[in-house]
């Protein structure tokens, strides 16, 4: 009777620790990490200060967001999705729609001098332009609403340890909605997500620091940008690496991505730069790939571009 109660405490114990968040079978389980917002901010501000990012910029950052009650929890919201997109596979198809034709067409229509312009200049056409600015935003009404500086702020905190567990706690139920067409065991998910809390808070840093230089240069005002969960602002959802490269406008000097003719122009100047040319169906892939490294997503814009003509 006593061997037999052992057994099934023995068992039972072994079945609780398999259960723990973040732990893979045969694997030993990660220690946590006291996730303290003030020393989080503290390391940031040493680490953001060495890759170059303005004292100004930084605590200005700092006084409007990370002053507020759990604006951690709000960091952590943004890190999310951003670290685990390996876990998803965008559904780029189902931008195109009976909607979306009719949509666009009326959009070429009403600013059809801008378009015209841009594919003079550029010599992409405006069906795509329009596609993609359908498929990136729905022609200006969904580009998000996240402070852009505090995006990449959170994104930066990525690496830290104590926030990069906190990422690591939610690995099972990540895994069990994982929409790809091979799920990875545990053991490389746990793995990848590791390297993408590095690579992510890097890539955001780099983002920060571009931000930071349009914002003291007087292109861009910093803290009244409002755009995606990664960051991405405007009509054409442009980082603010995009943006240093890429926007340009016919008639002012700092070009307003919000504003339609300087959205239409700058996509056309960044598609262009990138090897677009109008006789070349697999340059304008590799364009549209440039622009967002999914090959569904050159795809669709193709497409919608392609019944666009025949409207």
């Amino acid at each position: 009777m006593l061997k037999h109660s052992l057994g099934i405490l023995i068992t039972f114990a072994f079945g609780l620790a398999c259960a723990q968040p973040g732990v893979a079978k045969d694997q030993a389980p990660v220690p946590d990490v006291p996730l303290i917002p003030e020393q989080i901010t503290e390391t940031a501000r040493k680490e953001l200060f060495q890759k170059g990012i303005s004292p100004d910029f930084l605590g200005e950052i700092e006084l409007k967001y990370t002053r507020k009650k759990n604006w951690i929890q709000s960091s952590l919201k943004l890190i999310e999705p951003n670290v685990y997109g390996f876990l998803y596979q965008g559904d780029y198809l189902k931008h195109d729609s009976k909607r979306a034709r009719k949509k666009t067409s009326r959009y070429l229509m009403a600013h059809h001098h801008s378009f015209l312009a841009a594919e003079k200049r550029y010599r992409v056409s405006a069906e795509s332009i329009a596609a993609l600015l359908w498929v990136e935003t729905k022609l200006g009404n969904d580009m998000g609403q996240h402070a852009v500086p505090f995006v990449f702020y959170s994104i930066a905190l990525a690496s830290q340890p104590s926030v990069c567990r906190e990422m690591e706690k939610l690995l099972p139920v990540k895994l069990d909605g994982a929409k790809t067409a091979e799920k990875p065991d545990p053991a490389t998910a746990a793995r990848k997500l590791e390297e993408r809390c590095k690579q992510k808070s890097e890539w955001a840093i780099s983002e920060l620091k571009e931000l930071s230089r349009l914002h003291e240069s007087g292109k861009l005002d910093a803290f009244k940008l409002r755009g995606s969960f990664a960051g991405a602002f405007g009509i054409p959802q442009f980082l603010p690496s995009s943006y240093a490269k890429y926007a340009i406008s016919e008639y002012r000097k700092k070009p307003n991505l919000f504003l339609i003719s300087d959205a239409i122009l700058s996509v056309g100047n960044f598609l262009k730069q990138n090897g677009w040319k109008p006789d070349s169906t697999d340059s304008q892939a590799q364009a549209l790939y440039a622009y967002n490294r999914s090959r569904d997503y050159g795809v669709v814009i193709l497409q919608i571009a392609e019944q666009l003509g025949e409207i």
